[in-house]
């Protein structure tokens, strides 16, 4: 966990728009692994999660890539719980909090996902 010792605080942009992403300090780079990466290309989540610049606080950032995650889901099966099986492996060692959940349709998916 990107975050060192102590609890952690995660937290999940699940909206397209990255809003979350911006609001923590993170500017807008393609570079950066985000959860689109975590959900479609199978990355590890060491590699995705970012130590932000709030002691305590770790981030999965989104960028506009996501918006695309629903549908390439779309044949998976268990999708819907795609996100809550890396985030459920974590839970002894951090605090979840998921945000940036749009009302756009599939949204609910990723809403189950984060298990809010």
């Amino acid at each position: 966990m990107p975050g060192g010792c102590g609890p952690t605080t995660l937290l999940v942009d699940c909206d397209s728009q990255a809003n979350a992403t911006a609001a923590i300090g993170f500017q807008k780079d393609p570079a950066r692994r985000t959860l689109y990466n975590l959900l479609i290309l199978n990355e590890p989540f060491e590699r995705i999660a970012q130590k932000s610049q709030v002691e305590g606080l770790d981030v999965i950032p989104a960028d506009k890539n996501l918006a695309g995650a629903a549908v390439e889901l779309v044949s998976s099966e268990g999708r819907e719980y795609k996100l809550q099986a890396v985030l459920n492996t974590l839970r002894e060692k951090i605090s979840l909090y998921c945000a940036g959940l749009s009302a756009r349709a599939g949204s609910a998916d990723f809403e189950r996902s984060c298990g809010c």
